[in-house]
């Protein structure tokens, strides 16, 4: 078994990331490897999870084989270290990273889906996660200043990483080379996996079918408003629709109305109802239905997964 030794840190301003990752691999590697990068990023977090991705991609870019190694990754983030050392990404996998609502998780949801795929690729007893001091720690000290170092490094594009060896002789880094990627056709393949947000995101669609031939002209005087889900909206998203109105002087797609008595009741279509009174339109195509709102809805909506 060997031992690989990994610090990790991220450092965030104002939109601008830099990482470092420090790897010190006794056996595997002749020198000690210092590796940072600059990023464009949203959040602190966001950039501290990008420095252990690629810290265990360049261990790929390597061609080490990580299912002979023991890893250590010393972090000063105690989220990430609480998350893997308490196996809380495998509640968020059982989720499929949503939230109680059902709604994605938004904050640095990739990258936290990133490094789960990253880790769960190495067998569990095979990697630990540690937290370490700040300001105490040697190495997390010196990840510390060059992620530092990055993030105001004008010179370094993004995506590029500087790789530098330490010479323990003489105290010191010194810079190997500088390449535009580190992936490798093994952490491509670990992290070609479907996002589940994307893949099990379903949405609601309506699917209404009807025949030409059952569409009337009725006038909009005649159609009344008086069902709770109507008289309690606040908000009616025209989009186009005016525009469209205007250029044709007549709504195309259909309303949905149910009769009573003499008059008409809206079903569906209070847009298109309430764009056609706005730009004085007489009349507005309709179908008539023997449904209330709900039962239009539940009877014509799809839901519609997105693969």
């Amino acid at each position: 078994m060997s031992y690989i030794d990994i610090w990790t840190d991220g450092s965030y301003k104002a939109k601008k990331g830099g990482y470092s990752f420090y790897i010190n691999a006794p056996g595997i590697l002749e020198k000690p490897i210092l590796v940072y990068s600059f990023v464009k990023a949203k959040r602190s977090t966001q950039v501290e999870l990008l420095s252990i991705i690629n810290a265990i991609k360049y261990l790929y870019y390597l061609k080490i084989d990580l299912k002979d190694c023991h890893i250590k990754i010393m972090c000063d983030e105690s989220s990430i270290v609480e998350a893997f050392n308490n196996k809380r990404y495998r509640v968020w996998e059982e989720k499929d990273w949503r939230k109680k609502n059902g709604k994605p998780i938004k904050s640095s949801f990739h990258e936290w889906f990133q490094l789960t795929c990253l880790v769960e690729y190495i067998p569990e007893d095979n990697i630990e996660f540690i937290k370490v001091p700040s300001q105490k720690d040697k190495w997390n000290k010196i990840v510390d200043k060059y992620s530092n170092y990055a993030r105001n490094l004008e010179t370094l594009k993004e995506g590029y990483f500087a790789i530098l060896e330490y010479f323990d002789d003489k105290n010191e880094f010194i810079e190997k080379e500088v390449v535009d990627s580190i992936d490798s056709s093994a952490s491509k393949k670990i992290l070609n996996r479907k996002n589940p947000w994307d893949k099990n995101y379903s949405t609601k669609r309506i699917k209404w079918k009807y025949s030409p031939d059952d569409v009337i002209l009725i006038d909009c005087k005649d159609i009344d408003i008086v069902e709770e889900v109507h008289l309690n909206c606040k908000e009616i998203t025209f989009g186009k629709l005016l525009k469209q109105i205007i250029e044709r002087r007549q709504i195309k797609f259909p309303i949905a109305v149910r009769k009573v008595d003499e008059r008409y009741v809206l079903i569906a279509g209070i847009a298109r109802l309430t764009a056609a009174k706005l730009l004085n339109l007489q009349q507005v195509p309709c179908v008539i239905l023997d449904l209330n709102h709900d039962e239009f809805i539940k009877e014509n909506t799809k839901i519609v997964e997105r693969q």
